[in-house]
């Protein structure tokens, strides 16, 4: 058996590192919601105004534009020092010798990861324990207000 096996969490493969994203309890939910919403939320607007039920290749364009500056938005405004601690909690990545590892900003870099790295593990963070909630009866509730 593997040692990633015995690892919780879902298995990511982010820069030359596999990562282990946590998934996240009821009550880590609601202690990052005013991290996490922040980085969601805007991206997730300006997304809704640019879709339309006539999605061309144009429209496409538009709404990959609008995603792109609300997510662009959302980090320039966000204490990312305090943020991205708080979704690397509880994220581990096996280091050079295939030892699981609890990342941090510090350890990661030491691990040769760059911020584009890290960005993306945050991502993924949010995508495992947030990107459910956008999905089906929720975001119809959401646009239904």
């Amino acid at each position: 058996m593997d040692i990633s096996d015995k690892i919780p969490g879902i298995k990511k493969h982010i820069g030359d590192r596999d990562v282990f994203i946590p998934e996240w309890t009821m009550q880590q939910h609601i202690a990052k919601t005013k991290y996490v919403m922040p980085l969601v939320g805007g991206p997730m607007a300006n997304a809704a105004a640019m879709a339309s039920e006539e999605d061309d290749d144009d429209s496409g364009s538009l709404y990959l534009a609008a995603v792109i500056r609300g997510v662009t938005d959302a980090l320039a405004t966000q204490d990312l020092s305090i943020t991205i601690p708080e979704l690397l909690d509880g994220v581990v990545f096996l280091n050079d010798n295939g030892v699981p590892v609890q990342a941090s900003i510090k350890r990661l870099e030491e691990a040769g990861m760059t911020y584009k790295d890290v960005l993306m593990i945050c991502v993924s963070v949010i995508k495992v324990n947030v990107g459910p909630l956008f999905d089906g009866d929720l975001q119809g509730n959401l646009m239904g207000l």
